[in-house]
């Protein structure tokens, strides 16, 4: 299942990789990806499940940790589009500071897996 996407948060659109985003602790965000397959044609996301998550970078480390700070499911806002949107809550990054790996998975209804989306999320103290 060859699939890549890109996300809107300001109105602009990035490629697959190195995508990367900022939120101050504690704020709450909507993203949203929009997935298309090889040929550059949107993707049915219909009967699949997508999942947004994210792991720490530690200080000056090149590699991320394998464990979750947060997963979230996402909604299929547009699904045969390929639009979905993930919500970040208040509570996802209430305790955040820093930078963190995030990665989009697809799981089709044939339980075929793809990361369509990585890059960094960073994580501003909130100062108030």
């Amino acid at each position: 299942m060859g699939l890549k996407g890109t996300f809107d948060i300001t109105g602009s659109s990035s490629p697959r990789h190195n995508q990367h985003f900022q939120i101050v602790s504690g704020d709450t965000r909507t993203v949203t990806f929009t997935i298309y397959d090889n040929a550059g044609a949107v993707y049915n996301l219909t009967g699949s499940t997508v999942t947004f998550a994210t792991s720490k970078n530690a200080a000056g480390a090149s590699n991320f940790s394998t464990t979750a700070e947060f997963t979230t499911t996402a909604t299929l806002s547009n699904p045969t589009n390929g639009i979905c949107t993930v919500a970040i809550t208040a509570a996802n990054t209430a305790d955040l500071a820093g930078q963190y790996h995030f990665e989009l998975k697809v799981v089709d209804s044939s339980a075929n897996i793809a990361h369509v989306s990585v890059g960094v999320m960073t994580v501003m103290a909130n100062l108030t």
